[in-house]
């Protein structure tokens, strides 16, 4: 039998709606913080207590503008606001509260103790509320502002209570909900404290770095650059971190629109947009970043704990903010915390002009100096790095090798720049570096000639990977040409692959693979793009071809499939380099656009200033 529709009573009311804005004792800290924020406080604190197993307390004063004696009894009212007068005031609503339910809701689960003292009355009041229900309303001395005491949290929903974390959980989300507050107003004081501990204090900070160096943020994060004009009504402030200094999660990313921290998956993932292939899939860096914009352009009312906004143009606002931080990302040195200039010029063939066994070249004994160098020279073939670094194959492995490509030798355009003796070096403080050996026959280890430079390893396959990335990158704008198969790969996929692939064929013919229907749910690779180079296995072309089919988007397609066809055609570890190929390696990584990082975002080096050397061997 179904129950009959009927009206609930205000007590089960008031229980649902504290369950949406009161999830837990950090959201308690903050509605009240907000509150004290939007009467215009300038100093804020946060106290608490607690037992060993649960938050005893939490009180919450501030220097604001207080509650008038008459307010008094509708602040503890639902839906009872000073904010906003009716429903168009939203669209242009400026104060971090407005939907007044955090004071009604809060009193409905504790008991609460409130002492106000507004800024016109000589004297103030005391109000003690318990479930919701007025217990006691007296006049009382008290200094101007408010101050809230909240007890008994949860003490008529032993549910609620039942599911709270450990009281270390629980006094973690209140430190990142005063760390958000400090982050996102630095010119406020907040002052937090447990048990009558302190453990932040942001008196005395003048600016949004000071307070990022009191709660413990990294020093070398790097300001957000927005100086595109063209969007008066959007703007963006901050701070985000270098690229070799991530998280496995994104809980350092902290966000405010207009003042209002927001929770939001789409901009956290503009942000990593920004860092591209700098860090991997699974990394996020630290940001901390305001955004101002037009309020008619929001709407603030999508989340009972205003957690979440929408924007009128979300797509808009995702790209600009991608944009701020690549060119943020731009200016950051490889080694030293300096500025760059941004080099404008198309990348080029990545060559050297210095002939190859000129004197002072150092070699191993026994070394033949007529071996290939490592890219093209005035006096020498025009090969890449990939080429030269291949292993030599003996004549049996080369008739096992059914998949070889038809051309023993590639003949590949080389686009010359204006002047044969420059190159453009987009990263000077990389190809400056000084090259000392190799380790295991997969790292380099290259000195840095800077103040305090020490010393830089480098993933040798990674640094080519990069390399190769950008060479084929270059490549594709002038046009890759295609080289045949001994024997066609033939490809049998599932059918939605299959049907995918087929939507790709313009990207893969105008890539240089030639590919074609082969088939019911199958594909026929006859051809691949001469930048390949030799490939032994069908695995491989397969590989490179199916890349593509993670994605939808045309270009992320075309990106994934020249990551793969880099990563094949790389120098690989344990393979031995001259010194002088590693040195060209390293000049050759100085022209690429981005060389912290291989393509799939694994670090190509790390750096080993002369301070962390000292220290690492108690030097300091």
């Amino acid at each position: 039998m179904v129950n009959p529709i009927k009206i609930l009573d205000s007590e089960t009311v008031n229980q649902i709606a504290a369950g949406e804005v009161i999830e837990r004792p950090a959201s308690i800290v903050k509605e009240l913080v907000e509150n004290s924020i939007d009467a215009q406080a300038r100093y804020i604190t946060i106290s608490v207590t607690t037992n060993k197993d649960y938050i005893t307390s939490i009180t919450v004063t501030d220097d604001g503008t207080g509650i008038s004696d008459e307010d008094l009894p509708l602040a503890f009212t639902t839906h009872a606001t000073s904010k906003i007068n009716s429903a168009s005031d939203i669209s242009s609503c400026t104060s971090l509260g407005f939907r007044g339910e955090a004071l009604a809701s809060i009193a409905s689960i504790a008991y609460v103790t409130l002492t106000t003292c507004h800024e016109q009355s000589e004297s103030g009041r005391r109000v003690v509320i318990s479930g919701g229900e007025f217990l006691e309303s007296t006049p009382i001395g008290a200094a101007k502002g408010t101050s809230v005491c909240v007890e008994q949290i949860f003490f008529n929903a032993p549910v609620r209570r039942k599911f709270l974390k450990s009281r270390t959980t629980e006094l973690a989300w209140m430190y990142d909900t005063v760390e958000a507050f400090c982050l996102h107003f630095p010119h406020l004081f907040f002052r937090y404290m447990v048990n009558q501990q302190e453990r932040i204090s942001t008196h005395g900070r003048t600016s949004l770095r000071e307070v990022m160096q009191t709660l413990g943020f990294d020093d070398t994060m790097l300001p957000l650059l927005d100086e595109e004009s063209s969007f008066p009504a959007l703007s963006f402030s901050g701070y985000i971190s270098k690229w070799d200094r991530t998280y496995q999660a994104a809980h350092k990313i902290f966000l405010s629109v207009n003042g209002r921290r927001i929770v939001s998956t789409p901009l956290i993932s503009a942000i990593r947009e920004g860092y591209a292939d700098l860090i991997g899939k699974k990394e996020f860096p630290s940001a901390v970043i305001h955004i101002t914009i037009d309020p008619g352009e929001i709407d603030p009312n999508v989340h009972p704990a205003k957690r979440e906004i929408r924007f009128a143009d979300e797509t808009a606002v995702r790209k600009r903010l991608t944009s701020v931080v690549s060119s943020s990302l731009v200016f950051s040195s490889v080694f030293a915390d300096k500025s760059l200039p941004v080099v404008q010029e198309p990348l080029m063939e990545l060559s050297v002009a210095s002939e190859r066994n000129e004197p002072g070249s150092i070699h191993e004994k026994g070394e033949d100096v007529h071996e290939p160098p490592l890219y093209p020279s005035s006096s020498s073939p025009s090969l890449f790095v990939a080429e030269a670094a291949q292993p030599i194959y003996t004549p049996r492995l080369q008739k096992q090798a059914g998949y070889r490509l038809r051309q023993t030798k590639l003949t590949q355009t080389v686009f010359e720049p204006e002047d044969a003796t420059v190159s453009p070096i987009l990263h000077p403080d990389i190809f400056e570096l000084i090259y000392v050996g190799q380790i295991d026959c997969t790292f380099l280890i290259a000195q840095v000639p800077l103040e305090n430079g020490g010393m830089v390893l480098i993933d040798q396959h990674a640094a080519h990977e990069r390399i190769r990335y950008d060479q084929i990158m270059m490549q594709r704008k002038q046009g890759i040409g295609s080289q045949e198969l001994l024997e066609p790969v033939i490809l049998s996929l599932t059918p939605l692959a299959h049907a995918k692939l087929l939507d790709f064929l313009p990207l893969f013919h105008e890539m240089g693979f030639m590919l074609e229907p082969f088939g019911r749910d199958s594909v026929r690779i006859s051809g691949v793009p001469v930048t390949c180079g030799h490939i032994e296995k069908p695995s491989v072309v397969q590989e490179i071809v199916c890349a593509a089919l993670d994605y939808q988007d045309y270009e992320r397609a075309a990106d994934a499939v020249v990551k793969q066809m880099a990563c094949h055609h790389s120098i690989r570890a344990n393979m031995p380099l001259t010194c002088e190929r590693g040195t060209e390696l390293l000049q050759q990584l100085a022209q690429t656009h981005e060389p912290r990082t291989c393509p799939h975002g694994r670090p190509v080096m790390v750096h080993f200033s002369m301070e962390k050397l000292a220290g690492l061997f108690k030097r300091t």
